[in-house]
């Protein structure tokens, strides 16, 4: 039996029952606005978020560790806050809402259990009962789907994303169409010649979106693709372990990653032929 308590499908229901004037940006700024400026015109917010929002909303991806994060630090009292004066006001029939979202649960108390259904049902206050659901929807999302990559923040302990140059300055059309192009391949090249800013570009798109991505590696290239993932630094590497070792072990974890992680690969200034490991590499699942 298939848990239908997603935060698809919970969404779904908030969507449907809302005013038309109340667009899903909207609704997901709002429902997330610890994290993300819920007050911004649809002017604007950029088109890539528009879809990042609609991919979480279909399920496509997951929402983000780092908006899990937040609210597990603030224990869901803002989003609860937000439901109470800012969502609930513009849906057009809150207690169709709740009855849907009821309806979920009990379908999927095979899957969640009696006692965790019981206590979501048992809430009497709208904002209170959405939050619990949402936060459910959201965890249980990231606990039992593979889809999405693993948090290895705490795993890696260096190919951070490094700080961008305050100087950077336009290169707007080219930061939209960068999103475009990973939307459709998994795989992008940035070229150009010496100091022209490839690197500078990159990390500002990363940062840009780092809100789309569960983990953001920065991994410069040393002239040797298994050389760059061996010398990346993981926990629990010990001086013992040979390069062998070393590279076999991360990029056993590198496998794992899908397309809501991003790689950066600097200084890659060799041909994709001419390192023999590359084309197995852009063969994953994440972005690179």
């Amino acid at each position: 039996m298939r848990n239908r308590l997603t935060f698809a499908n919970i969404i779904s229901i908030l969507l449907e029952n809302k005013k038309k004037t109340y667009q899903q940006h909207q609704l997901v700024r709002s429902l997330f606005s610890a994290y993300l400026n819920d007050e911004l015109s649809s002017d604007e917010i950029y088109a890539e978020d528009n879809t990042m929002y609609s991919r979480w909303c279909t399920g496509a991806r997951p929402i983000p560790m780092e908006i899990l994060r937040i609210y597990e630090d603030n224990n869901f009292e803002v989003m609860e806050e937000d439901f109470r004066c800012k969502i609930i006001p513009n849906l057009i029939n809150e207690s169709q809402a709740h009855s849907q979202m009821e309806e979920l649960i009990n379908d999927s108390r095979n899957i969640i259990g009696n006692k965790t259904a019981d206590e979501m049902l048992a809430l009497t206050d709208n904002a209170a009962f959405f939050t619990a659901v949402v936060r459910y929807a959201i965890l249980s999302d990231h606990k039992h789907s593979g889809l999405f990559s693993p948090d290895l923040s705490d795993t890696i302990q260096n190919s951070r994303l490094p700080s961008i140059t305050k100087e950077f300055v336009g290169r707007k059309n080219e930061l939209k169409e960068c999103g475009k192009l990973l939307q459709e391949h998994p795989t992008l090249f940035i070229s150009g010649v010496a100091g022209i800013g490839k690197s500078e570009f990159a990390k500002y798109f990363a940062e840009k979106n780092r809100k789309k991505y569960t983990n953001i590696i920065y991994l410069y290239y040393v002239g040797d693709l298994v050389k760059s993932i061996a010398g990346m630094e993981f926990d629990n590497d010990t001086s013992e372990m040979t390069e062998d070792m070393l590279f076999d072990r991360h990029y056993k974890i590198l496998k794992k990653l899908h397309y809501d992680s991003l790689i950066i690969l600097d200084n890659f200034n060799v041909f994709p032929k001419d390192d023999s490991f590359f084309r197995e590499f852009e063969q994953n699942d994440f972005q690179l």
